[in-house]
């Protein structure tokens, strides 16, 4: 069976950091049961990825560029850090309920910003599924087992698909909820709630508006990548 892929990231070529839009394919063979030849681009073929036309399953959103994202069946290959950095730049944490807008965006750089040599990429991206799947806040997601699974698996394809260490470190967690606790701190209502008793990140929020927060994560993704 042939398998072919005309075109590399979800069917936009311009995402792909090699072929940058040409489209430019190059055929190769596998010892893949079933698959006589792939066809990938450059890139993809450099990075070591394959991406097949193999039936997806499931249900699927459509990406700020026009590509899919299948919910239940995500692939790396599937993500571009634009459609990431347009979803996490319009997504407020907590629900929508802090004093001020801060969107996921911010939070991520801010947490990348603070996160030891070798770490910052995947810092940057722990919330990167968070943008097809919403900020779900972490007491409804604990009743909704389904809903973790889903990130889980998204989490995992685009860790893949980056370079990212997953499941996520120790070191990373540690940072988003120190990253948390600040938030709290300086944008949240004062409220008898018990938060998580952890010490704030050394951090000012910049509240940045969907646009800037846009920039900043794009030009963190740009700093980060390869480092």
């Amino acid at each position: 069976m042939t398998h072919t892929i005309a075109m590399c990231y979800a069917g936009r070529p311009a995402a792909c950091p090699c072929c940058h839009g040409t489209g430019r394919l190059e055929s190769i063979d596998e010892n893949l049961a079933g698959a006589a030849r792939v066809d990938v681009c450059t890139h993809c073929m450099g990075s070591g990825q394959v991406l097949r036309d193999e039936p997806r399953i499931g249900e699927a959103i459509i990406s700020f560029l026009g590509g899919w994202i299948y919910l239940e069946d995500p692939r790396p290959g599937d993500f571009d850090v634009i459609t990431i950095a347009v979803g996490l730049s319009r997504l407020c944490r907590f629900a929508g309920q802090p004093r001020r807008f801060v969107s996921v965006a911010e939070h991520s750089v801010l947490c990348a910003r603070h996160a030891p040599a070798g770490l910052q990429l995947t810092a940057l991206m722990h919330d990167a599924s968070e943008a097809f799947l919403g900020d779900v806040p972490r007491p409804l997601k604990r009743l909704l087992p389904v809903y973790v699974d889903i990130e889980q698996r998204m989490n995992a394809a685009i860790a893949a698909q980056y370079g990212l260490l997953h499941p996520w470190p120790p070191e990373i967690k540690r940072i988003d909820n120190a990253m948390l606790a600040a938030e709290v701190a300086q944008n949240m209502a004062p409220s008898a709630y018990q938060w998580p008793d952890v010490e704030p990140l050394d951090v000012r929020l910049e509240y940045w508006d969907s646009e800037r927060a846009r920039e900043e994560f794009l030009r963190a993704f740009a700093q980060y990548e390869g480092a």
